[in-house]
């Protein structure tokens, strides 16, 4: 099993602050020789979760991927800059890396549609395509637009199992339920800060993912 977002080194949060690949490759050197110590058969490896927000492209210039991957786990801000995050994200493509965008299901703005409505949003991306850069008749199609070129843009997704068990609110939970049962997820991870709060959501999450079915995603 591979937890694939988990804030586990002590002292240090990866991403949010003032962090680089060096300071957390060597806070995990540490825990993962801590851990060896006591037979606790854990395999450590670095990663960053990084804000794409107006200081990402200083982070860029040294990014720490997942593991030997070339994926970053990247989050959006609360306050998404649409414009802001498409940018950020095409620069993570040019580098030669891709975003792995973290708990797309706390998102509203990154909801799937519903099932019954598949064709008719095929219909708008396909109008919205043939639109070359001219203006919207009204600021509500503008953001449909851009939504919907973000959400083309955002993956693969990692999901957090907490999200399953209800730990983020009900809201959440049926949109991680959607999407799961569609097939958007590329991973899973806790996104876990502390202990005593993951046993019991961890337990429960993977409980309810498990049976949840699953259909071909659109």
């Amino acid at each position: 099993m591979i937890d694939w977002h988990c804030h586990i080194l002590p002292g240090l949060d990866d991403g949010a602050y003032d962090n680089t690949p060096a300071t957390v490759g060597a806070a995990m050197a540490k825990s993962q020789t801590a851990l060896d110590q006591v037979g606790i058969k854990l395999q450590l490896h670095p990663g960053m979760e990084y804000y794409l927000d107006e200081y990402f492209q200083e982070a860029l210039a040294d990014p720490q991927p997942l593991g030997t991957s070339k994926m970053l786990l990247v989050e959006a801000p609360a306050q998404a800059n649409i414009e802001l995050i498409k940018e950020n994200i095409f620069l993570v493509v040019r580098q030669g890396f891709t975003p792995l965008f973290a708990h797309r299901e706390r998102h509203a703005w990154l909801a799937p549609k519903p099932l019954r409505q598949r064709n008719l949003l095929d219909k708008i991306r396909g109008l919205l395509s043939r639109v070359s850069g001219a203006p919207s008749n009204s600021e509500s199609q503008s953001l449909n637009r851009e939504l919907l070129d973000l959400q083309a843009l955002c993956g693969p997704f990692q999901g957090n199992i907490g999200s399953f068990s209800g730990q983020y609110g009900r809201e959440v939970k049926e949109r991680a339920k959607q999407l799961h049962h569609r097939k958007h997820y590329h991973c899973f991870g806790s996104d876990g800060h502390r202990p005593e709060p993951m046993r019991q959501a961890l337990q429960r999450g993977l409980d309810k993912l498990a049976a949840i079915p699953a259909v071909t995603a659109d």
